[in-house]
């Protein structure tokens, strides 16, 4: 079904979200995870729920790695 279909795209983008930072590719990886973090993918509650946990760990990860608090900290961390 559609909400199926939508679960699995945003498995993929997470995929292709933890390609990208283990390439330090933080710009392109950026841009991917703010687009899954953008209002109308984030309403998905749905399809979110069909991600898996591992998935969904990483997911967190992310968040906290783009959290803003204290001038980016955790980001420029891992620019090091």
């Amino acid at each position: 079904s559609g909400v199926e279909k939508r679960g699995r795209l945003i498995k993929k983008f997470l995929k292709i979200c933890r390609e990208l930072k283990a390439l330090n590719n933080f710009h392109s990886l950026s841009a991917v995870f703010g687009a899954l973090r953008s209002t109308p993918v984030f309403k998905l509650k749905e399809a979110w729920k069909l991600v898996p946990h591992k998935h969904m760990v990483f997911y967190d990860e992310m968040v906290e790695l783009f959290d803003t608090k204290k001038n980016m900290r955790n980001l420029r961390e891992a620019h090091k």
